[in-house]
């Protein structure tokens, strides 16, 4: 019964084909068709895992290929996008009795793959929300969001949101009960709180390329699982432009 070292195995780059080899000397094997390979699959790292078979160098080599475009570039290079923008929050999610507009701004880290996976990207965002005359109520927010993009082209990407996780400070007043010389008044209180959350947000958003970046219009918190807003639909409406880094 033939052994593997019984068969002939090659390699082809380009135009040059190269025989991969195992050779044994004082009963240990050389393993040469590893050098061989980590010097023309840009020293990948998986080549020790590859045993010398036709088994392992298949999957090995469909795996690598895989990876690659047809001019041998690879399908899992990221981008990376730096994005600054501005708008209105209603605080929905939170007392806010009269849904009164409050003014945001913020800053947004966007990273997805240009290969497969490219309609997933994780996003890192801050916004700060600022008081309102009508409603003292301030918060600056960093939350962890995924986004699928349900449309991508090389001019405008339409996508979902979903916000994961998010860690906010907030200041704002209520009216509350206080009890002086055994009299119940209601005066204006003050509060200030920080804390993590995973509130399941979903928002929708729109990119569209101009010049070395994109023009990004989100419509946020749209739905929020684990959070119950006002009696109206949220309204948390952001504009502003990404830089592709």
């Amino acid at each position: 019964m033939k052994d593997a070292n019984d068969y002939r195995y090659f390699l082809k780059d380009a135009d040059k084909v190269i025989e991969l080899k195992n050779s044994e000397k004082d009963g240990k094997k050389q393993e040469e068709y590893k050098t061989v390979i980590r010097e023309h699959t840009d020293n990948n790292a998986d080549v020790e895992k590859v045993r010398f078979n036709l088994r392992s160098l298949s999957t090995f080599f469909s795996r690598y290929n895989l990876s690659k475009d047809s001019s041998g570039e690879s399908l899992m290079k990221s981008e990376h996008r730096l994005g600054i923008f501005g708008g209105s929050d209603q605080a929905a999610y939170t007392y806010n009795p009269m849904n009164v507009i409050h003014p945001m701004t913020g800053v947004e880290y966007e990273l997805s793959e240009t290969g497969a996976r490219r309609r997933f990207s994780l996003v890192a965002r801050f916004t700060h929300t600022f008081e309102n005359q009508e409603h003292s109520y301030s918060a600056s927010k960093f939350s962890l969001n995924t986004r699928y993009k349900f449309i991508r082209t090389k001019k405008i990407d339409f996508y979902v949101n979903a916000k994961l996780a998010e860690y906010n400070f907030v200041n704002y007043e209520i009216l509350g009960e206080v009890k002086v010389d055994d009299e119940v008044t209601e005066e204006v209180l003050y509060r200030s709180n920080s804390g993590l959350s995973v509130p399941f947000h979903f928002g929708l958003g729109i990119d569209y390329k101009i010049g070395n970046g994109y023009l990004n219009l989100s419509y946020n918190d749209i739905i929020g699982i684990n959070s119950t807003a006002n009696n109206s639909l949220p309204f948390n409406l952001s504009l502003g432009y990404k830089f592709i880094l």
